[in-house]
């Protein structure tokens, strides 16, 4: 034993030198986020000379404050209107109106056809009357005969709302953009038992309508529609926080609307353009 103590001393010697094991909170401590001025305790004084100076400035500021959550507020709302941001509104002319075609659909007959053709070219020549990208609407019964006046939007580039009827009826209505159904569109048109065809004319003449078949599964109808309406507010979300530009919205929402059409077909839906 004596022969090798010369050897295991030394190691030992040097083992006492090692620093002693950290305790567990020591350890994980140091993987605990240090803290930054703003995270710490803010003394009352502190805290009462910033707040009076965001209110300060907040007064200097109001109305250019105020004015930019009034702007924010007028494209969340034209989102949700148009499901296109409010494209560029088009002027009628007298090409447009002589672009109006008839289409063929179950509600209707032939006759009736040709004369919904000619409601779309009386309501395009009243909204050319209107300031531009005001739309214009109205309701007629089955036989084609009015159930309400040509009714306008409040003001400038505002939807017309075409009150709900007590008997089968279709709704015409202008689209300024020209543009293929909103969102809005689409669940007035689900969640209007009576509404058996809706329809949109551009600005350019140019018709799309839907139609309520013998099939039509009102229940499925409403839930694709909702689903639609949760992805435009999230193309809208996008849109607020800037990462998506604005030709990218325009092509998103057609491509969802469209999208939504064709499995709409699926439950008793008929889509005419």
């Amino acid at each position: 034993m004596h022969a090798h103590r010369g050897f295991f001393m030394p190691i030992f010697r040097r083992m006492k030198k090692f620093p002693k094991r950290k305790t567990y909170e020591e350890f994980v401590e140091k993987f605990k986020p240090k803290k930054t001025t703003d995270d710490c305790y803010t003394p009352p004084t502190i805290y009462e000379i910033v707040k009076q100076r965001a209110c300060n400035e907040y007064a200097a500021r109001k109305d250019a404050i105020n004015a930019q959550k009034r702007a924010a507020y007028a494209v969340r709302k034209n989102f949700s209107v148009y499901s296109s941001l409010n494209m560029e509104p088009k002027p009628v002319t007298m090409q447009s109106i002589s672009n109006v075609k008839a289409f063929s659909c179950d509600t209707l007959d032939a006759a009736g056809q040709q004369q919904l053709k000619n409601a779309y070219k009386r309501l395009l020549m009243t909204a050319s009357k209107q300031p531009l990208g005001v739309e214009v609407g109205r309701a007629y019964d089955l036989n084609m005969k009015p159930l309400t006046k040509e009714l306008t939007g409040a003001a400038e580039r505002s939807t017309v709302s075409v009150p709900k009827q007590n008997v089968p009826y279709i709704v015409i209505h202008t689209h300024p953009d020209s543009n293929i159904f909103s969102q809005r569109d689409l669940s007035n048109f689900a969640n209007s038992v009576n509404l058996k065809i809706l329809t949109a004319v551009g600005h350019d003449g140019h018709v799309y309508a839907v139609e309520k078949s013998a099939s039509f599964d009102a229940k499925a109808v409403k839930t694709l529609v909702s689903d639609l309406g949760e992805s435009v507010n999230g193309i809208a979300d996008q849109y607020d926080r800037k990462e998506i530009s604005y030709q990218e919205v325009a092509e998103s929402l057609n491509f969802l609307v469209r999208n939504c059409l064709s499995e709409l077909e699926g439950y008793g839906v008929k889509f005419y353009e």
